[in-house]
């Protein structure tokens, strides 16, 4: 038999066995030693004999975390200058023709554009662009100012075009200086480049460029890791007189602003930024009142290549001519890593003008060139150099024409001061920007000038965007066999991670190395992206997510848009995007999409589900056949492993078999299955694809599996049920019976239901684990057989619906797949005090009389009101909500525990835990706590674990089951509990032992009928509570894992240094009828001179712990470790008491 186990209760007591039960000690005394035995039915229930017993409100929606936390903060707003041509030229249309009509003016072309990005606070509605509310920090110049807005012409600290947080009134007066542009005039960039360089050297002062929040005096230092960048759009070549200088700032050995760093333009690294021009020159005197007939040095005017060189290689505020001296800590972005060998020279990580390394405070500089003399002056050979190969419209243009030959130093850049004609000046955009580490944009129409803004500020947001924190995590993990699979993210750039490791069969530690990985598979260099199978959904079957033309509308709509909202033609190169093509990715040439470390996206809430042969143990019709590996049926089916990614697809890869299989038909960690749900796809899903992509959650739900008798032919299949999670409302309902049929051919039957588009009401985002089979792994609970014949998916619906009211739903699997809803709000209903913020949490479903068929269930939500479902009768209008559509219990936090919050309800985000009662009825273990939002991270508020008896009581006969409603535990009062609950109270001064923190806890009795169970406020750590589902553990107890989780990513104003805090978890094992400890000590300490009696719980293990039973029957909890690292275990004892005993099964 394998070592690694789960529990299965294999006998229930019958009360005319039982002599008398002692709620001092929790043992169960018998009048004979014969238990009455019960066969484990498909809701893990029994034939259990419970014998009687003695006697407005919508507020605004959660706003749910869309990261996960301790991937810390985002960087502060950039600090963005814009600079903008208003010359005489602007008047003229962008093939330089003077005479054209008014709207195909340049300058017209350019306020378009602008609104079109940047957004227009003034239309109905008010847009935003693609820039949101105090994203970036903003100020703006242009040449002239014709249109003599507010202060334009230059860039003084103070003015109104001075930098400020871009909302509200500033938004509005860029709005209006946009609207005031006018052509007129000369052209002189340099003006415009050297304003940019003097206002970011700004002295220290109240409207610094670099203040917090410039226009508000400041004390403490500036933000030192706040990025800034410079947007230079002109429509040519300058044309007046320079007088502007900072010598030949690129062509002039120095130390760069980090102060160690060397720039040697004699270096080979460095031939494409230097040049030998603005930095004086020699000419001949020959007539005037100097001495004539002479060489004289004279000064000679800098090149704009100059200012965006000085702009990033000097440090601008380093104390300096009163400037504050701020830490050197900018963030290093690196997008091309290690050396690339460009024309023949290996450029260097830091010397690569694809890369921006510098840690001072220097600014970037984009530029765009508009219109026909900015962009035609191209020969695209060998003629004139360095060439330009004018990529029309392109974005990633900046690398390409004769920037080899540069690299290489075969060309060296042009004078544009002396002898130059009308093609060199213009080429200091492509200078400039290479020198700025920035990107140069050839726009040649309007649509390429929007586009180049667009790109530029979407590059910006998304440089910006990365966690200040980055972190690699394991997030979920699952064992089955010898192996054990673990899932992850890297939050630096969003790529996931999901590797199978091997167990060992003796110890159970988990091995340092990976047997394989699924996203290296993918990101093969041979992997063929048009062989993978990638499907949806259309509203009727699945579709094969391929080709364009075979897409509903409701798909490509949004697909075909860009991040403004503008349709740019290319949602069949975002559908290929996002299938896996990486060509067109922004470091490929003419690439335009967002740069990807790995096809696979990053796993985070997603829990890993692993499906192998039918195993739901059913005795119907025909499941011996279906579970066989006899023609027809699927018990040699390949191996599965499920998770959710927040790529936009929930992925199914072959589990392999590791060490028994050897051979594999399908090599494990191959993936055979890629579902993009229908919301997701007509959703959100081109963000993936903007180079300006700030993290959310697509497909962030746990899915599940079940075996379901669909009455088609065959008859019996297993159905995956998935949800987004945080990344949207409702769920999906897969066929994934034989990953055989994962085919093209097959894909209209794969998709049995998919509700994620939906406007139903009353389902929200489903986010709570899904109940776990405790006797049959790889089987969910919430896959049953109704007591009208039909089969279901059973859940609860979620947060943010828009009734926001609880509701379980009980999703059909044949027939109609009609939806069941059960509440206690009716829809009509706008004063139902059960609404508002809320939502029902995964369902615990009990068979009572193991016929197979779903009699009761329990859930709670998010006000902390338990909910009974009774669902036992065979007439699906007989189904309500028990007591009357009143809670049967609500949680809610104790007066003498927490003063100030003494009436708050504890909300209930897990499903509640059950086992039989010994006086009868139904005795549940119900946990609270919630981590839905960033807020929640941090919450203290005080959560418990309860112990409540239903003392409802059950009659069987031939129709079926009986219920009638015991009473209801009364929580009514706003100052605390009722005294029919005895508390328990948990130490919180550890007993440390081997490096681990024990806790003990009370032994108060708990006297049955009188009482109506037990309760303990965790008070370990502030702010712990309980996220997973409870497990049986070993006669009466349960094993109940407690966590304070991860926080961190989010403040309540900028910085550089986010306060972030890791998990604690605390594993514990109560009694289920006392909340007492184990009789046995349920752990083993190291120490000799340390007693373990009463210790209930162990600190410093993972969310990732199971247990597993060893040869020798000690059970060990198993750490979850990083790759390349071995895990570590901890002995828990299994108690040898008879009662409700927990025998052990193998996984299948």
């Amino acid at each position: 038999m394998n070592k690694l186990m789960s529990f299965q209760f294999s006998k229930i007591l019958d009360a005319k066995y039982i002599k008398k039960f002692n709620g001092t000690t929790g043992l169960i005394t018998l009048k004979s030693r014969k238990c009455k035995y019960f066969t484990i039915r498909p809701l893990v229930a029994a034939c259990v004999a419970l014998l009687a017993a003695a006697p407005t409100l919508s507020v605004a929606a959660l706003a749910l975390a869309q990261y996960p936390p301790v991937s810390g903060g985002n960087e502060p707003a950039p600090n963005v200058i814009i600079s903008v041509d208003d010359s005489g030229s602007m008047n003229w249309d962008v093939n330089g023709n003077s005479t054209n009509t008014t709207n195909n003016k340049r300058i017209t072309l350019l306020k378009n554009s602008l609104k079109s990005v940047f957004g227009n606070p003034t239309a109905n509605p008010p847009t935003n662009g693609v820039v949101p509310d105090n994203r970036i920090r903003l100020a703006w110049q242009v040449m002239h100012n014709n249109g003599d807005a507010s202060g334009a012409s230059s860039l003084t600290p103070g003015n109104t075009n001075s930098m400020k947080a871009f909302s509200g009134t500033h938004r509005t007066n860029f709005n209006t200086f946009i609207n005031s542009l006018s052509a007129s005039g000369d052209t002189p960039s340099h003006k415009m480049a050297k304003q940019a360089l003097d206002y970011m050297k700004s002295p220290a002062g109240t409207n610094s460029p670099w203040a917090d929040m410039p226009g508000t005096a400041q004390t403490t230092q500036y933000l030192s890791c706040r990025r800034s960048y410079h947007i230079f759009m002109t429509d040519g070549g300058w044309n007046s007189d320079p007088r502007e200088f900072v010598g030949n700032a690129d062509g002039t050995a120095r130390t760069l602003g980090d102060g160690t760093t060397s720039y040697d333009p004699a270096s080979a690294q460095v031939r494409i930024y230097k040049d030998a021009y603005g930095g004086g020159k020699d000419i001949w005197v020959d007539s005037g009142w100097r001495d004539p007939g002479h060489w004289e040095r004279q000064d000679y005017p800098s090149t704009l290549a100059d200012f965006a060189f000085e702009s990033w290689a000097s440090d601008l505020q380093n104390g300096s001519n009163s400037t504050q001296n701020m830490v050197n800590n900018v963030r290093p972005l690196i997008k091309k890593n290690g050396v690339e060998t460009v024309g023949g020279v290996g450029l260097q990580e830091f010397w690569n003008p694809k890369n921006d390394p510098a840690t001072w405070q220097h600014m970037v500089t984009h530029t765009i060139g508009f219109g026909n003399e900015a962009t035609s002056w191209s020969r695209n050979n060998t003629d004139f150099e360095p060439y330009w190969n004018n990529p029309t419209n392109s974005t990633n243009s900046t690398y390409g024409g004769g920037y080899p030959r540069l690299v290489s130093g075969d060309v060296t850049w042009r004078d544009p001061i002396d002898n130059c004609d009308t093609d060199c000046r213009p080429f200091e955009l492509w200078h400039m920007a290479l020198n700025g580490r920035g990107k140069f944009y050839p726009a040649v129409n309007a649509d390429s000038l929007t586009a180049a803004f667009n790109d530029i500020l979407s590059t910006v947001i998304a440089d910006t965007s990365r966690p200040l924190v980055s972190i690699a995590a394991n997030s979920s993990s699952l064992r089955s066999g010898l192996n054990a699979y673990l899932a992850g993210y890297a939050s630096e750039n969003w790529l996931g991670t999901l590797t199978a490791r091997p167990i060992d069969s003796t110890t159970g530690t988990i091995g340092a190395s990976a047997t394989w990985d699924a996203a290296a598979l993918l990101d093969d260099a041979n992997y063929s992206v048009s062989s993978r199978f990638v499907l949806s959904y259309n509203g009727t079957a699945g579709i094969a997510w391929t080709t364009w033309n075979d897409f509903p509308t409701a798909q490509k709509t949004p697909l075909d848009k860009n991040s403004s909202g503008t349709v740019d033609s290319k949602g069949q190169n975002r559908v290929d995007y996002l299938r896996g093509d990486r060509t067109k990715e922004a470091s490929q040439t003419n690439g335009v999409f967002r740069n990807r470390s790995s096809r696979l996206g990053d796993i985070v809430n997603s829990n890993i589900w692993y499906t192998g042969k039918p195993a739901s143990g059913y005795s119907f019709s025909n499941y011996d056949t279906f579970r066989s590996t006899n023609t027809g049926g699927k018990g040699g089916r390949t191996p599965m492993i499920y998770v959710g990614a927040n790529d936009g697809m929930l992925h199914g890869f072959a589990a392999g078999n590791w060490p028994n299989e050897t051979s594999p038909t399908i090599v494990g960690g191959k993936e055979l299955l890629a579902y993009i749900p229908q919301g997701v796809a007509q959703g959100d899903l081109r963000k993936l694809t903007d180079t300006g992509y700030s993290h959310q959650y697509f497909v962030d739900g746990s899915p599940f599996t079940g075996d379901a008798y669909l009455g088609t032919t065959p008859a019996w299949a297993t159905v995956l049920v998935g949800s987004l999670g945080a990344g949207g409302k409702g769920y999906f309902v897969l066929n994934v019976t034989d990953p055989a049929n994962f085919t093209t051919s097959n894909v209209a039957n794969l998709v049995i239901k998919d509700t994620t588009a939906t406007t139903d009401a009353d389902i929200g985002n489903i986010m709570s684990p899904p109940v776990v089979d405790d006797a049959i792994a790889g089987k969910s609970r919430q896959i049953v057989r109704m007591n009208n014949g039909r089969w279901a998916a059973v859940l609860g619906n979620g947060y943010n619906s828009t009734n926001e009211a609880p509701v379980l739903l009980i999703q059909y699997l044949d027939g109609d797949k009609a939806i069941k809803k059960l509440s206690p709000c009716a829809d009509t209903s706008a004063t139902c005090s059960f609404k508002g913020n809320n939502g029902l949490a995964s369902p615990q479903l009990i068979d009572l009389n193991g016929d197979g068929k779903l009699d009761i269930a329990y859930a709670g939500d998010l006000k902390g009101n338990v909910w009974k479902f009774n669902l036992s009768s065979a007439t699906e209008s007989d189904w309500s909500t028990a007591f009357s559509g009143q809670p049967f219990f609500v949680a809610k936090t104790v007066a003498s525990v927490t003063p100030s919050i003494a009436s708050v309800n504890q909300p209930i985000t897990t499903a509640p835990f059950w086992m039989p009662h010994p006086s009868g009825g139904i005795m549940l273990a119900v946990s609270t706590g919630q981590n839905l939002t960033i807020a929640d991270q941090t919450n203290t508020n005080t959560n418990s674990v309860y112990g409540l008896w239903d003392n409802s009581t059950f009659s069987y006969g031939t129709s079926g089951v009986t219920i009638t409603d015991g009473t209801a535990i009364n929580t009514t009062s706003s100052t605390g509990l009722p005294s029919t609950l005895v508390q328990q109270t948990i130490s919180t001064t550890p007993i440390i032992d081997g490096g681990k923190n024990y806790y003990t806890s009370s032994t108060n009795a708990v006297i049955y009928p009188a009482k109506r169970g037990w309760y303990l406020n965790w008070s370990m750590a502030a702010g712990q509570r309980v996220l997973h589902n409870s497990r049986a553990f070993s006669g009466q107890k349960v094993l109940i894992q407690s966590t304070v989780p991860k926080s961190g990513g989010a403040a309540s104003g900028e910085t550089c240094s986010p306060t972030t805090s890791t998990e604690r978890s605390f594993l514990s094992v109560f009694n289920m009828f006392t909340g007492k400890p184990s009789a046995l000590p349920a752990f083993s300490l190291t120490s000799t001179t340390t007693s373990n009696t009463n210790i209930t719980t162990i600190e410093n293990t993972t969310s990732g712990d199971n247990l597993i039973l060893r040869t020798d029957e000690v059970i060990k909890v198993v750490n979850t470790c990083p790759v390349g690292e071995s895990c570590t275990s901890k002995d828990l004892n299994p108690d040898k008491y008879i009662g409700i005993r927990a025998n052990w099964r193998e996984i299948q």
